[in-house]
């Protein structure tokens, strides 16, 4: 039986400089989730597949509309960890309890939509991953 993964936040009992770092961190990953992306469109695109194997170009081009999607929603999430970022370093200037709870909520929905999306995204790269090796001209 698998186990699911579920998103779980632990960020009441973070510090600031513990939030300010996670996102940090997330950044770069979607930074890096960019080039990575960038890569797979012309993997997607280039001339290397067995035109013999039934639907190549339906599916190719399946995986293209998919990334073309991931990379938008990463493009956003992008964004969304810039603006947590700056309103981390807003957040200092507050030391009441609303604020923090405020606070805390909007990183709690920013991660949950992290999560999901990145569970989204390794799917992806694993279907085609193994598709690739399935269609791929062997030299």
């Amino acid at each position: 039986m698998k186990t699911k993964n579920e998103y779980k936040s632990f960020n009441t009992d973070k510090s600031i400089k513990e939030l300010k770092y996670n996102l940090l961190q997330q950044r770069e990953t979607f930074g890096n989730l960019i080039i990575e992306q960038e890569f797979y469109k012309k993997l997607l695109n280039a001339p290397i597949y067995q035109s013999e194997k039934l639907n190549v170009f339906e599916k190719l081009e399946g995986f293209k509309n998919e990334l073309k999607q991931t990379a938008e929603t990463n493009k956003l999430l992008l964004n969304e960890i810039g603006v947590q970022l700056f309103q981390i370093d807003k957040k200092v200037e507050c030391d009441d309890l609303f604020c923090d709870n405020f606070f805390i909520k909007e990183i709690d929905t920013l991660e949950l939509k992290i999560h999901n999306f990145l569970i989204k995204i390794t799917a992806l790269k694993l279907q085609m991953i193994e598709y690739f090796q399935d269609v791929m001209i062997e030299n």
